[in-house]
């Protein structure tokens, strides 16, 4: 289970987010668009260095002074980048046909939104869910996104091989023990 950043700083982040490694959350993606990478190293000098080692960055330029989990492209960034054996590239696609033309470079990728997002008012997608029946690329880890809550990871976990939060856990008064409730839930399909 992965969990991504909010876009905007939020009230009591960097606690919460220490929480949630302390919870079990290991592999975290710092989506924060309007940060510079300067502003991204700013805000994983805030985290516990022990947890960087489960953090996935937007900008290359970080693993000079860090040790991450791996580095994520937009998908109108992609190129192929030549990461250490322990560390991951990733991507964020849109359509199945745009995942299954995916390279096996990318360890995983994106499919999103599977259901109308609950931060991006009107972002959805009506038939992204059915169509990945149409999935040929099996070399690429396909992580679902966008809208997820605890009452469809049941079905999800019939078709994608993980699953990404957002809105479901930072949305939550209690981002923490939501966080919990995914993670048993996502673990007793892992068995």
């Amino acid at each position: 289970m992965i969990l991504i950043s909010t876009e905007h700083s939020i009230q009591h982040e960097i606690q919460t987010l220490h929480q949630l490694f302390d919870a079990g959350l290991s592999h975290f993606h710092i989506r924060k668009p309007s940060f510079s990478a300067l502003e991204t190293k700013n805000y994983l000098k805030k985290i516990d260095k022990a947890f960087h080692p489960y953090c996935v960055v937007y900008h290359a330029e970080l693993f000079e002074d860090f040790d991450l989990k791996g580095l994520h492209q937009k998908s109108v960034e992609r190129n192929a980048v030549l990461m250490k054996e322990h560390q991951s590239l990733s991507t964020s696609t849109h359509s199945i046909v745009e995942f299954n033309s995916l390279t096996e470079t990318y360890q995983y990728a994106f499919v999103s939104p599977l259901f109308p997002s609950i931060i991006k008012k009107n972002y959805e997608s009506k038939h992204l869910l059915e169509s990945l029946e149409n999935r040929t690329n099996f070399k690429t880890q396909l992580i679902g996104l966008g809208g997820i809550t605890l009452n469809h990871i049941p079905e999800l976990y019939q078709k994608v091989d993980a699953i990404a939060l957002l809105g479901h856990i930072w949305m939550h008064e209690n981002p923490v023990n939501q966080w919990k409730k995914c993670q048993q839930l996502v673990l007793s399909y892992s068995v």
